[in-house]
């Protein structure tokens, strides 16, 4: 589970139960709930819905941050935010 945690390899069981684990967590309902969920959900619905949230709230934390980067989390996400604002930052000094 740590080597997962960290951005490592884990075994696909230890996977499916994170999964299982995040959208019980996400939405309020019970493990066989999230998994039925999950599996009856080729889309992938609950994940993707999931990632906005995270994103949301990363890009909550840069705001509240007002530019001082120290009080940011280290996060994949907050690297995505990151990289969109200075993507966003780079096409309008283009124009």
């Amino acid at each position: 589970m740590h080597r997962f945690l960290t951005g490592g390899d884990a075994d696909s069981d230890t996977v499916r139960l994170w999964i299982i684990s995040r959208i019980s967590e996400e939405f309020h309902c019970l493990p066989h709930v999230a998994e039925r969920l999950w599996l009856d959900d080729p889309a992938d619905t609950a994940v993707r819905i999931m990632e906005l949230r995270s994103y949301a709230a990363a890009w909550q934390q840069y705001q509240a941050a007002d530019g001082d980067i120290k009080k940011l989390e280290a996060t994949d996400m907050m690297d995505q935010v990151l990289a969109n604002v200075f993507k966003l930052k780079q096409e309008d000094t283009v124009d």
